[in-house]
């Protein structure tokens, strides 16, 4: 499910690093998520990108070591271990906030990547 917000938001980020980090938080979540499980998309107008999952509950020593490079979750699912640290690094080298929630806090379940984009 894809929500978005009345009218554009405008930030100064390059469009190709915000294609490439919305790409892999879309495919995280449908990859890691529950196999009939909803994948839901929320862009605000304060910039506050979200996407989260009906998968399993993370324990936080798991978010974190996810962060790094080549590192995977117990799925086995065909995956090199990129996606949530490709993620962080454009996160934090365009100055967007990072921040990885499990459980979610309503659902009390599965997973949510929530980034700032900074506004222009």
């Amino acid at each position: 499910m894809l929500t978005l917000p009345g009218g554009p938001v405008l930030s100064k980020l390059d469009p190709d690093a915000v294609g490439i980090l919305f790409r892999n938080l879309i495919e995280n979540a449908l990859k890691h998520g529950a196999q009939d499980g909803l994948v839901g998309a929320v862009l605000k107008e304060d910039g506050s990108l979200c996407v989260d999952n009906d998968g399993p509950v993370l324990p936080v020593e798991t978010m974190e070591r996810l962060m790094q490079r080549f590192e995977r979750g117990d799925a086995k699912i065909g995956a090199c271990g990129l996606g949530l640290s490709i993620i962080k690094v454009i996160a934090e080298r365009t100055g967007m906030t990072l921040k990885v929630i499990s459980p979610r806090p309503i659902r009390h379940e599965g997973v949510e990547v929530q980034v700032k984009l900074p506004l222009s």
